[in-house]
């Protein structure tokens, strides 16, 4: 054979990278020489296909591998504070910078890979759980509730001296996958609480499999707030012991053993969970309780900040007391305040406003003209947290009215003034309004100001919406592009061996997903597709590796150019280019998760014309601000578009068409919670969450997680089965038509929502949700990272972070590029930016060309002063991140970020 072969990241029957990773920590625990000696050449490399592959050399040597568990085969379970049993991913492994912190979240923030499956199932609907509406994205302000204990539970990182130091640099994640126990959290009458009272009485009702149960060397039950990241920080934790209950001899039920713990809730509010683990092996987390929130009311109130204002008296109480300061002023209820209260809360704010005097002093930056306090690239690392705590506190006061009642007109004055010191862009607070407002001056040319949509749309949207217009054919791929790629799909398709060493039954097909076919793509898009096999037609004998192999063989005798066969990869894979037409194509085997995304892009592309004008200008304007390149570190095609349908789903239901008809209408509506059976009618969140219980399911098994993943949205029928003409689509289009608001509008709004609106550090972005979850709520589900950058939800993998290479300095700018096309359209309108040409040249200025970045480096310094590792993609395979979701198959599978 002798088409070039890359790629041997390993996949195959071995064992898998989790359970060899576990098993290695333990021997790094134990300073065995070989292992340390492994991680400090990973440390000094980074060479992750290496490390791992030295490790599973060592645990054979030890014969380790020989008592790793293998993978299951079923559907993964998590017992979630929503209630259902849900599928969870495989744990990620974050390294942690020698002498670096990560208590903000700022360390690799690795995922697992992407885009792969067998055959898809339809199955009769089934009761399922829907996500607790409290998820969803209200409007909640910033928060920094896990940041103390973060900084607690992972401190610095060693360098290499004994096994504990070494070990610390290559912590696990908590793996929350498999769960198969189950806890209740029961008020003192034995009923199921979600509402606590400070220090009241609780009872963890807990049970396990009989067989688990077991294996436990030192079984515990503990109390951690929401979203702590390890195990070994609980706030209390209990040994048990449990009682063993056999299922009659007709059951198929298995043996589980059950018992009861008393806690007492913790005296100060917040969000907290029970959990049920191994105290000797604390990474698996064997059972998660539902959520509950623990209440302060009235007189409590004071009690609270009583602790409170010892904790900002001292610098190691310092992060957790602004965090706990700033959930206390988010649920301050009204009631008759004393004078005490007024007194002790004016001193918490006091303290806290005090800690933005104290960080410049520390970082002595002070009257540093145009320069922030705390922030920005030399900003004191251990200032950070402290400095988003006093963000948090000052808006959770401003927010909150009854605080507001409790001041008097000065001390409000002075939150207002610091508030407006804050740097929303920057993450740090300036001198004063006046220098901050400098700095972007200097920086941009701009005035970064909060000024709403509803004042400049008129100004500026309709000769914005006519420059969308005369732009979009020329952004638009052409149907010639269509054709091309259908003729290059039968001609491939028709070369698939029916005899041969591999053999492929009648009836297999190449299918196309990726941009080609989800509605988005362009005429530069690479061909992404895949071999389907028939349903009743058992599969081919070999692996995907060796079917890959063989196709590479055909592919090259038959003409195709630069092939290359990456069979070792965990989603194996043939790139080539068609000679022909001279398009760049890959070929992958049985991808049914990336055909049901592509299928769920394509289905929102056709709901409303706007849909695809909206996102095509989004992709045009950030590939001109060069914030569109995956290999350079910033975001993806996919994650902009599902940014432009999360928009579309919620804040577009606030942009008015005029300031006198205002329309309040979601422009697409939640595909993957509409029944079947769905009339067109407006869903409030109470139905949809009623009907997510009898929804279908379309399940996709997943072949590295081992999992079902449930993959069904709704699908209009055709428009002559709605009794409509052919052609029109009725019911998909009349929900559309309700929002008036044109393209133009609702660029603007598009702009101004990730500028202003959007609060990156508390909410995950989710497009099943048709809104945000709370980060805490995915760290405790998923173990995801929680920090102040975008967090994007896969809308089937839910367990992956589409935007987990974003680094802070990334993010940053990323964010200033949203604020500056915002403060273009301002300037726009309020006759301050305009040019000879006037509004009607605003686009060409909002999309002209940036500057090139400078080049990347295998490390870089982030705006913090941490020194963190640099994936180095392929310039290839950059828009491949993600199978099938943005542009096509992803080579990266080979160099899994386990790390």
């Amino acid at each position: 054979m002798h088409h070039r072969r890359r790629g041997d990241g390993g996949g195959g029957s071995r064992k898998s990278d989790e359970d060899v990773l576990i098993s290695l920590m333990k021997l790094v625990r134990e300073g065995h020489p070989a292992a340390l000696e492994a991680q400090n050449i990973y440390q000094r490399d980074n060479n992750q296909v290496n490390f791992l592959g030295r490790a599973r050399a060592l645990l054979e040597e030890e014969g380790v591998s020989k008592r790793l568990s293998p993978p299951q085969e079923h559907p993964g379970q998590k017992i979630s504070s929503d209630g259902p049993v849900q599928n969870v991913p495989s744990p990620s492994f974050e390294r942690v910078s020698c002498g670096g912190r990560d208590n903000t979240g700022k360390g690799h923030n690795p995922q697992p890979s992407h885009q792969t499956g067998h055959r898809e199932q339809e199955q009769k609907p089934q009761p399922h759980e829907p996500p607790d509406p409290q998820t969803v994205h209200q409007g909640i302000p910033p928060s920094v509730s896990d940041a103390g204990e973060r900084n607690e539970a992972q401190g610095d990182a060693g360098g290499g001296g004994n096994g504990e130091d070494v070990a610390r640099s290559l912590r696990p994640r908590r793996v929350t996958r498999d769960q198969q126990g189950r806890i209740w959290v029961l008020d003192s009458f034995s009923k199921q609480a979600s509402v606590i009272r400070p220090k009241a009485g609780l009872l963890a009702k807990w049970e396990a499999p009989a067989a688990l149960f077991e294996t436990l060397s030192q079984p515990e039950v503990a109390l951690f707030r929401l979203g702590v990241p390890s195990n070994t920080t609980a706030i209390i934790s209990k040994a048990v012991q449990g009682k063993r209950v056999t299922p009659a001899a007709s059951s198929s039920s298995p043996a589980l053993v059950h018992g009861t713990v008393s806690f007492y809730a913790p005296r100060s509010a917040g969000v907290f969970v029970f959990r049920l683990f191994d105290a000797k092996d604390p990474v698996r987390t064997h059972a998660t309780s539902q959520v509950f929130l623990v209440e302060v009311r009235d007189r409590e109130v004071e009690g609270n900040l009583r602790l409170i204002s010892s904790q900002l008296k001292e610098r190691k109480t310092l992060v957790a007391g602004l965090s706990q300061f700033a959930f206390l002023l988010r649920g301050m209820a009204p009631y008759a305040p004393s004078r005490q209260l007024q007194s002790l809360l004016w001193t918490c704010l006091q303290l806290s406003v005090q800690q933005i005097k104290d960080g410049a002093e520390e970082g002595g930056r002070e009257g540093d003209e145009g320069e922030g306090i705390a922030g920005g690239s030399d900003k004191p690392r251990s200032r950070y947290p402290v400095i988003i705590g006093v963000a948090a506190v000052l808006h959770a006061a401003l927010q909150n009215r009854f605080v507001l009642s409790c001041l008097e007109g000065a001390q409000v004055a002075t939150l207002e003034e610091a508030q407006a010191r804050w740097c929303l862009f920057n993450e740090e607070f300036y001198p004063s309004e006046a220098d901050k407002l400098a700095h972007y001056r200097d920086q941009w040319g701009l005035a970064f100001r909060p000024v709403p949509p509803p004042s400049i749309l008129p100004k500026v949207a309709n000769a914005l919406t006519e420059e969308i217009e005369s732009l979009l054919p020329a952004l638009l791929p052409s149907q010639a592009c269509f054709q091309t790629r259908e003729n290059v799909r039968e001609r491939v398709e028709a070369l698939l061996p029916s005899r041969g060493p591999t053999t492929f039954p009648d009836g297999t097909r190449l299918r196309v997903f990726g941009s080609s076919a989800n509605n988005f793509g362009n005429d530069a898009a690479d061909l992404d597709m895949c071999v389907t096999f028939p349903d009743s037609s058992p599969l081919p004998a070999g692996s995907s590796g060796e079917m890959i192999e063989a196709l590479a063989s055909l592919l090259e005798a038959n003409g195709m150019e630069d092939v290359v066969a990456r069979p070792t990869a965990r989603i194996p894979i043939v790139l080539f280019r068609e000679p022909g037409t001279g398009l760049d194509c890959d070929i992958s085997v049985e991808n049914p998760l990336a055909l049901r995304n592509t299928q769920l892009l394509h289905e929102y592309s056709r709901v409303d014309p706007r849909v695809r004008a909206l996102a095509y200008i989004v992709k045009h304007w950030a590939r001109a601000r060069k914030i569109n390149n995956a290999s350079g570190g910033t975001l993806s095609s996919y994650a902009y578009i599902l940014m432009v349908l999360h928009f579309l789903q919620t804040a577009a239901a606030a942009v008015p068409s005029t300031p006198d008809t205002p329309c309040y209408a979601p422009l697409v509506p939640n595909l993957q919670l509409l029944p079947p059976d769905w009339k067109g009618n407006e869903m409030d969140r109470r139905e949809q969450m009623q009907g997510q219980r009898q929804l279908p399911r379309q399940l996709v098994t997943h072949p590295l997680e081992g999992m079902d993943v449930d993959t069904y949205f709704y699908t209009e029928p055709p428009s002559e089965e709605q009794g409509q003409p052919n052609g029109q689509r009725s019911l998909l289009r009349e929900y559309a038509a309700r929002n008036k608001a044109s393209v133009g509008e609702l660029l603007v709004a598009f702009f101004w929502y990730y500028s202003w609106e959007f609060d990156y550090r508390d909410l995950v972005l989710s497009v099943r949700l048709g809104g945000a979850m709370k980060k805490e709520r995915k760290a405790e589900e998923d173990g995801w990272a929680v920090n102040s950058r975008l967090a994007i939800e896969d809308p089937f993998e839910t367990w992956y972070n589409v935007t987990h290479f974003l680094k802070e300095g990334k993010h940053r700018h990323i964010r200033q590029e949203f604020a500056r096309a915002y403060a273009l359209c301002v300037e726009e309108a309020m006759g301050e930016g305009a040019t000879e040409a006037g509004a009607e040249g605003l686009l060409a200025r909002i999309c002209e060309e940036a500057p090139d970045p400078p080049a990347r480096k295998e490390t870089m310094e982030d705006d913090a002063g941490v020194v963190q590792d640099v994936q180095a993609l392929g310039l290839e395979e950059a828009e491949k991140e993600m199978s099938g979701k943005g542009g096509g198959a992803q080579e990266g599978n080979e160099t899994q970020d386990l790390l």
